[in-house]
């Protein structure tokens, strides 16, 4: 996957960020991205060396990622983690836990730790990379978008027999895909609205609709079809609501030899109403290994991160029907 990702980082611009996990994260993919212009959000793996540089305003600190010939030529030299050479990054550290329940008990994510090329803390709030990062996973969405809404689901098999053939109507797909996802972005611009409130099967079959239209040719006319596809799929009654329900039932893996999953309440379990974020903020600029973070009564989360500083935690509550997060206090 990283080798076709690398393909990708020459067509990046000064106005794209890019979102990955863990296993994207290196120094050479790192430079390879800045030097485009472009920004990044990485998560980290457990062991990374990022020794606090400076700390921040807002609890996250400034370090860097460090050139692995470099580091490696430096550590047998006995030199300080903090000089050796890298690139600057900075640090975010936040865990996700559930609403107590009736019982008092919750659940506590695994540490999340991101570095990214966003070092202004003014203009990148602490707050906002959580869903910067979760929002990742809608990458799993286009894939479904272009499977089962563009290519007609599981029956619908490729016509092509040839593997040139093959490629050919794959990458017919994605520029379809890549087109209604334009003319969704254009639409959204030109309504002021969040793009997440146009339906995706909608504009597919608002464009299905109108392409045979006598709009449609000649090419002429072309500015007058995506002006009707646009006023359709921006109508306030075609829109998706601005938030969406809570989900009432945990998701479950269908049984095994069932046609249908079990409907009876005793075997579903009901979800908390809100999830907390906890951001866990430096104090002190000093390097000190850390081996847990006391989270609750009787629970901890283990950093995976070889050096950190002294942390608090700063809890941010979010309703699972919410994009946002609203800060409510300290914890």
């Amino acid at each position: 996957m990283q080798p076709l990702a690398r393909t990708l980082w020459r067509l990046l611009g000064s106005t794209d960020v890019v979102v990955g996990d863990r296993n994207f994260l290196s120094y050479e993919d790192l430079g390879a991205i800045a030097a485009t212009g472009a920004h990044a959000v990485f998560r980290v793996k457990a062991g990374v060396d990022l020794p606090v540089l400076r700390r921040l305003a807002d609890g996250s600190w400034i370090s860097r990622v460090a050139d692995p010939v470099a580091a490696r030529r430096l550590r047998r030299r006995k030199v300080p983690p903090a000089e050796i050479p890298g690139i600057e990054v900075r640090v975010i550290e936040y865990t996700v836990e559930t609403e107590p329940d009736q019982h008092g008990e919750y659940e506590v994510s695994e540490l999340f730790c991101l570095v990214t090329t966003l070092l202004d803390e003014r203009a990148y709030p602490l707050g906002d990379f959580p869903d910067l990062y979760r929002d990742r996973w809608r990458i799993e969405t286009a894939i479904g978008e272009v499977e089962t809404r563009l290519r007609g689901g599981a029956d619908v098999v490729l016509r092509s027999r040839k593997p040139d053939l093959v490629r050919q109507e794959v990458y017919g797909l994605l520029c379809l895909y890549q087109a209604i996802r334009h003319l969704i972005v254009a639409g959204a611009e030109q309504a002021g609205l969040d793009p997440d409130r146009i339906s995706f099967a909608r504009a597919r079959d608002a464009v299905a609709r109108h392409v045979s239209d006598d709009a449609a040719f000649p090419p002429e006319r072309l500015a007058e079809l995506v002006h009707d596809v646009i006023y359709e799929i921006t109508d306030p009654r075609n829109l998706l609501p601005a938030e969406r329900r809570p989900r009432s039932f945990a998701r479950e893996q269908r049984q095994p030899g069932r046609r249908y999953p079990r409907q009876k309440d005793e075997y579903k379990k009901p979800l908390p109403p809100r999830t907390k974020i906890r951001l866990w903020v430096t104090t002190q600029p000093r390097p000190i290994k850390l081996t847990a973070l006391p989270l609750g009564p009787g629970r901890v989360v283990h950093t995976g991160i070889g050096f950190s500083s002294s942390v608090v935690g700063r809890s941010l509550w979010r309703s699972r029907a919410r994009r946002g997060v609203a800060r409510t206090g300290s914890g």
